[in-house]
């Protein structure tokens, strides 16, 4: 019966390895890696990676729900729409030069015809994201500057 345990164990740790060797990028390697080529408007970036804390999950969870009750109308008109972004595969790497970035926060970023124009790093989220209200107050603050172009 010991036996047949430690071969099934054996059989697991074989079967978990072939899979982390032959998946390149990861279990998410599906995820967007770039906007769309032809993008105008301002896309609201999440960035995380494949490994994802509470606190991660929560500033996710609260810019979604500000743009869905706050910025409804422009998420319609595509003026304004959300991205999520892991820079753990390789392919997305380019954002952490594009946008100077030194944690994984929420980026505000004007495309036109694709291309950048202006952009503005969020990383109080991360010192807000305890706090829901001041949370989505502090994001609807952001968006609305940036939208007028008012930058920091």
């Amino acid at each position: 019966m010991k036996l047949v345990i430690k071969i099934i164990l054996l059989l697991f740790v074989i079967a978990c390895l072939v899979v982390v060797i032959f998946m390149p990028e990861g279990p998410d390697s599906s995820a967007r890696t770039d906007l769309p080529e032809s993008y105008n408007g301002i896309a609201v970036i999440f960035f995380h990676g494949y490994m994802r804390c509470d606190p991660c999950n929560s500033i996710e969870s609260l810019t979604r729900e500000t743009l869905q009750t706050q910025f409804r109308d422009e998420l319609n008109s595509n003026t304004i729409r959300f991205f999520k972004i892991n820079l753990d595969i390789s392919a997305n790497e380019h954002y952490v030069t594009d946008f100077n970035l030194s944690t994984r926060p929420v980026v505000l970023a004007k495309y036109s015809d694709g291309n950048l124009v202006t952009w503005q790093v969020l990383d109080d989220v991360w010192y807000l994201y305890k706090d829901p209200q001041a949370f989505k107050t502090f994001m609807i603050e952001q968006i609305r500057q940036f939208m007028d172009g008012e930058l920091p």
